[in-house]
């Protein structure tokens, strides 16, 4: 008996200081990035004047190209916002982040078309428990804060890997809108409607939780989601202008789809009908054929 209480007494031992060591190397680590982090501050401006439509809105065509563009290509950032301008602002970006771990730049284009081009690069390095250790060391987090011209039409794509988004969309003058996420956390609202109709509307999310709130807004005429190992939300209240195409695809996940009692609904299962006033001629979204509801709930609100 003697042996085993020696045994345990020694074992115990051996943990705690297994621990000790472990936290220690942590602490070292933590202290030497937080002492060699430097941060720094950028940011970009463009005048009102350089962002306006430059083109009749006739003239602004997505299938020809005739349209501004908006790239953000950003991975190991905490803190990404997305937000319409001022009506002093054309558009800004302002960035900080440890430039020995990340990488920035950002870029703008004129093209011969009179329409213009911008992209943002924001890109870290390293495993996320040496990020989040960092983190703790520094009492800082890496951030970029873009905002959006609301009087020009915008094409906007976002490549997001291992970020936290807050996007407030609404009011803004979106042709498309393209968003992949990746090991990500994101809000993406539009509190108010889009100057037009966004013709279409597109999510890849891959092992994060996503929630889009008031997608009636946008009046997306196509919203394609497709998902892996994700909690997504998709709240489709708003001021819908037209019917829309809406296909949902993925494995493995949790999704909400929640519709304003004043839309027809086609595809979904036992969801009751549109109520309200001239519901027959309120716009309709269209699930597509085959849809799996296995892992969707769909309800009204």
């Amino acid at each position: 008996m003697a042996g085993v209480k020696t045994f345990f007494k020694f074992s115990c031992l051996g943990c705690l200081t297994v621990i000790f060591l472990f936290v220690a190397v942590v602490g070292i680590f933590g202290w030497i990035s937080g002492s060699n982090a430097t941060f720094t501050e950028a940011e970009a401006n463009y005048t009102p004047e350089q962002v306006a439509a430059s083109l009749p809105l006739s003239d602004f065509d997505q299938t020809t190209g005739s349209v501004n563009r908006v790239k953000l290509f950003v991975s190991g950032v905490e803190s990404v916002v997305i937000r319409p301008c001022e009506e002093n602002e054309g558009l800004a970006v302002e960035a900080s982040y440890n430039d020995k771990r990340i990488d920035f730049s950002e870029t703008w284009g004129q093209e011969p078309d009179g329409t213009w081009s911008y992209n943002v690069e924001m890109k870290g390095s390293g495993s996320e428990f040496m990020r989040l250790v960092e983190q703790i060391f520094n009492r800082r987090e890496d951030s970029l804060n873009l905002c959006l011209p609301a009087d020009a039409p915008v094409a906007l794509e976002a490549q997001l890997e291992r970020v936290g988004l807050e996007a407030e969309l609404g009011g803004l003058w979106l042709t498309t809108l393209d968003i992949g996420l990746d090991r990500a956390g994101a809000f993406i609202g539009f509190g108010s409607p889009l100057r037009e109709p966004v013709s279409s509307m597109s999510m890849q999310v891959n092992m994060g939780g996503v929630v889009f709130h008031g997608v009636g807004n946008a009046s997306p005429g196509m919203l394609n989601a497709d998902y892996k190992f994700a909690g997504l939300t998709v709240d489709m209240s708003g001021d819908w202008k037209q019917d829309s195409q809406i296909d949902l695809k993925g494995m493995a996940s949790g999704v909400t789809v929640i519709v304003p009692r004043s839309v027809g609904v086609e595809g979904v299962p036992d969801l009751a009908p549109a109520v309200g006033s001239h519901p027959e001629t309120n716009p309709t979204l269209f699930f597509a054929p085959g849809t799996d509801f296995e892992d969707i709930s769909v309800r009204r609100h």
